[in-house]
C-alpha cells in the first residue's frame, strides 16, 4: 500500500510490518532504495497530508517468537483495532497464524 509519494521517493507499506522505500529510476534504471521493519509513523506527512497511523501485520508463522513479534506490533496492535495490548491482539495473532 502506497503511504507517501514525494519528489522522486515513494513509501509503501508492505505486510508483516515491513516497508520499502523507491526511486524513479536512476541512470542504470535501478528504483529499489531500501526495505525495513518495525517503521511506525510518527506525524502528518509533508503537504498537509496525513501519514497512516497503522498497518495491520499479517500474523506469523505459528512460532511462540514469531507470535510475539506479532503481538507487539505497531507499539502493541497488530490488528490496528485502536486498542494496544489486549486480548483480541493475542487472539489473532494466535488464531491466525500460519502453519510452516
Amino acid at each position: 500500500m502506497l503511504i507517501l509519494t514525494q519528489g522522486i521517493y515513494s513509501l509503501y507499506a508492505l505486510p508483516n510490518g515491513y516497508f520499502l522505500l523507491s526511486s524513479t529510476p536512476d541512470n542504470e534504471g535501478k528504483t529499489f532504495l531500501g526495505k525495513w521493519q518495525g517503521c511506525t509513523p510518527i506525524g502528518p506527512a509533508p503537504d498537509g497530508q496525513t501519514a497512516p497511523a497503522c498497518v495491520p501485520v499479517l500474523p506469523p508463522v505459528c512460532t511462540p517468537g514469531a507470535v510475539a513479534a506479532c503481538i507487539s506490533a505497531n507499539n502493541g496492535d497488530p490488528n490496528c483495532d485502536g486498542v494496544s495490548n489486549s486480548l483480541r491482539d493475542t487472539l489473532y495473532c494466535q488464531q491466525n497464524c500460519r502453519i510452516p
